[in-house]
């Protein structure tokens, strides 16, 4: 039972993570919010390199599959706090895990990975759950806000988490996701700089916030690797797969937002897929 503790509190820094995200954006402004968290999020990851002695060593054939990486990462986070700027958080953070399903269709076109007949049953249970979760007005056709950056996120997740493997294989999971989070940020805060953006330093008070959230995503992905270690990826990600149920509890109580019973049922539906397509 203990061993499934470190992808559980994975999730729940995940969830609290998601709700933070609206209040940081709230309290600095969206492009400082991100600008900071990637800086904070790369220091702690430098920090954690040199306190375990790992190399720096970077091989020159991946140079431009990496730029190609670190590019799409960039487009997506920051299509995903634009959304988040602009939408429910509820309906947002839960819709973003549409993002395996791309995942899964790249695998099988790029790395011939086969997918089960559960696994495609999961995979529509999720496109069903996730249209009713999008649509504020079915009959009219009509969006939630900020759903339509979100699926800039979706697509670009799902090519980044499709060929991470081959940095992960390359450079092992710590300096994969140091050289991958420095990349994004530096092509953000560029990004940034040439709108001629403020970056200046946030207020103290606003910084605690935003290395807080830095905090919680870069303890999340630590103990969803060591879970990897003790429980194997399958069940790891089967647990990680009632992510969504996280956020909206978190959203719900520290955000005060209220979905429909409906979209609470639709966001239920769409675990049971992506439980299916992680397990099955």
């Amino acid at each position: 039972m203990f061993e499934y503790l470190p992808v559980l509190a994975s999730d729940v820094l995940f969830g609290l993570s998601a709700a933070l995200t609206k209040t940081t954006i709230g309290q600095s402004g969206r492009k400082k919010a991100i600008v900071y968290m990637y800086i904070f999020l790369t220091l702690l990851l430098f920090a954690g390199a040199l306190i375990l002695g790992l190399p720096f060593s970077f091989p020159q054939d991946l140079l431009l599959p990496y730029l190609a990486q670190i590019a799409v990462g960039a487009i997506a986070v920051i299509a995903f706090f634009k959304a988040i700027e602009s939408g429910k958080v509820g309906i947002l953070a839960p819709l973003s895990n549409l993002y395996v399903i791309f995942v899964i269709i790249f695998g099988m076109l790029f790395f011939s990975e086969s997918v089960a007949l559960m696994q495609m049953a999961g995979m529509l249970i999720i496109l069903a759950a996730g249209a009713f979760i999008a649509f504020a007005n079915v009959k009219k056709l009509e969006f939630e806000k900020g759903v339509l950056y979100l699926v800039i996120t979706i697509f670009g997740w799902g090519y980044y988490y499709s060929f991470i493997k081959i940095f992960v294989v390359a450079l092992g999971p710590y300096m994969c996701a140091l050289f991958l989070e420095l990349g994004v940020t530096v092509l953000v805060t560029g990004y940034y700089l040439v709108r001629k953006a403020d970056l200046s330093l946030p207020k103290f008070s606003q910084s605690k916030s935003i290395f807080l959230r830095s905090s919680m995503v870069y303890l999340g992905t630590l103990l969803n690797n060591i879970s990897i270690i003790l429980i194997g990826v399958i069940l790891s990600a089967g647990v990680a797969a009632a992510q969504p149920l996280f956020d909206i509890f978190f959203v719900h109580f520290l955000l005060k937002e209220r979905l429909s019973p409906q979209k609470y049922i639709a966001v239920l539906v769409m675990v049971l897929g992506l439980i299916l397509v992680f397990i099955l």
